[in-house]
């Protein structure tokens, strides 16, 4: 049974001075201690030595080197070759000067089909600038009369003035109208009249259904206003 004394110290045997066992268990303790601390393994468990002719081959190294020694002594030995060839007429002279490029076979129909194509080209081209036109403008002319002619007839106030312009009649064959410019100065005040003047439209004839008055004079009553 342990026993435990006045320093603290618990002991499994008994004994009879408890100062003197607890240093000698405390240096059976550092003992055990310092063997466990040096302590070598029984198995071997560490990697293998390395060795340099498993991870290098010189053999193989030194071979590889020869032959690129080899290849760099072959291109020294072109390059000025072909140094001495370019700055002199060189030691063989393999020029023909009455060479000529060989013609293909077909070279003649090739020819021949060209030369037909250019010459349909050609007639289309001639049989398109020398058609006729099938619109007429002396018809486009006389159709816009009787339009201005009919317009005229079933409005009931006179036409408005209109300008044709000879640039857009030359350009496109036909009578193009346009309204008369008005004047960009500023406009002119009125006089002061005393009451304005009305519009006054002519009397339609029941027979006709036309005005009875001219387009001169209802042009005047608008020109009073």
């Amino acid at each position: 049974m342990a026993s435990a004394g006045a320093s603290g110290h618990s002991t499994m045997t008994p004994s009879c001075n408890r100062l003197l066992q607890k240093k000698w268990d405390d240096k059976r303790l550092y003992e055990h201690k310092e063997r466990l601390r040096t302590m070598k393994a029984s198995v071997d468990n560490q990697p293998p030595r390395d060795f340099v002719h498993l991870k290098q081959n010189r053999r193989k190294r030194q071979v590889e080197e020869d032959r690129l020694a080899v290849i760099d002594r072959h291109n020294h030995e072109l390059l000025s070759r072909m140094h001495h060839i370019m700055h002199t007429t060189g030691r063989v002279d393999h020029r023909n000067q009455d060479w000529r490029p060989k013609r293909s076979l077909s070279y003649i129909k090739r020819q021949g089909e060209l030369a037909r194509i250019q010459r349909e080209n050609q007639a289309i081209l001639k049989r398109i600038q020398t058609v006729r036109p099938q619109y007429k403008v002396k018809d486009w002319e006389s159709e816009f009369r009787v339009h201005q002619a009919r317009t005229k007839k079933c409005s009931l106030l006179p036409p408005i003035q209109v300008a044709a312009t000879p640039q857009s009649r030359q350009s496109y064959g036909l009578h193009v109208c346009c309204l008369l410019p008005q004047s960009s100065s500023p406009p002119k005040p009125k006089p002061e009249q005393s009451a304005p003047s009305k519009l006054v439209l002519p009397p339609i004839n029941q027979a006709s259904g036309r005005p009875e008055t001219q387009p001169s004079e209802v042009q005047e009553e608008i020109d009073m206003d």
